[in-house]
């Protein structure tokens, strides 16, 4: 068996449709980690802030943060929506 991976290790790895997985599992892939992750660092935030401050600062994090996001994504799509809707400007020429 080791003989087999220092094979593997020293040979390129052959990357095509064949061998390598499709652009969508992948994705899937990297959404469902990341989800997870999210949710053992919440965890963790949570216990460390339920720890250090008390259960009823937990509790009012909770309810506040998600409003400030809210707040953020309102500000983000307005500052998006105002950019769209200028006017293209000329290009510039640097001479």
């Amino acid at each position: 068996m080791g003989d087999r991976l220092r094979g593997c290790l020293r040979r390129p790895a052959k990357l095509d449709d064949e061998s390598s997985p499709s652009a969508i599992e992948v994705a899937t892939a990297l959404f469902v980690s990341i989800f997870n992750i999210s949710i053992a660092l919440g965890s963790l935030a949570g216990g460390q802030i339920v720890d250090r401050f008390g259960l009823q600062t937990n509790l009012l994090l909770a309810a506040v943060l998600p409003v400030l996001g809210l707040i953020f994504a309102i500000a983000i799509h307005r500052h998006s929506m105002s950019i769209a809707s200028r006017p293209a400007e000329a290009p510039t020429v640097i001479r």
